[in-house]
């Protein structure tokens, strides 16, 4: 993937990825705290996970509005930062899954049957396009590594 397209790309599901974090942040975690308190230490932890990880989303956009400059561990850089991002978000989806997807389920909201709060319908829909985006562009892009940095941010 080209650097401008790889900013795009990453750019959008970044984006769509803190605000889904923000959302649970705001919304779903403090709804589990007050019905489930037990996973109180749980839920903090994920909010630890959500801050690092927008961090992370925050050095990758800085190297990423350089990518392309003189500077040729930039690339290096971003792979490093992918890296360190796709680790930790497996961890975190694993251990959210493991210890707050019942829970979750067994949320009942108001309004969140008939019309799911925006944080989780915008993680949804960009979750697939992000996956049709690293199908779609999944050619070799002439630097010998094919495209695996597309799939992690």
């Amino acid at each position: 993937m080209r650097p401008r397209a790889l900013a795009a790309h990453c750019l959008a599901f970044c984006s769509a990825l803190e605000r889904h974090h923000t959302g649970e942040d705001a919304a779903a975690f403090p709804a589990l705290a007050e019905q489930f308190p037990q996973l109180r230490p749980v839920l903090q932890e994920l909010t630890r996970d959500h801050r690092i990880i927008s961090d992370i989303l925050r050095r990758l956009q800085s190297l990423l509005d350089g990518l392309g400059d003189s500077d040729a561990a930039q690339p290096r850089d971003v792979q490093a930062e992918l890296d360190g991002l796709a680790a930790l978000m497996e961890s975190h989806f694993t251990y959210e899954e493991r210890k707050i997807a019942a829970a979750l389920d067994s949320l009942d909201i108001p309004g969140w049957h008939d019309a799911p709060p925006a944080f989780l319908r915008i993680a949804s829909a960009s979750a697939s396009a992000s996956a049709s985006a690293s199908a779609s562009d999944s050619g070799d892009d002439g630097d010998g590594g094919g495209d695996d940095d597309a799939s992690h941010c």
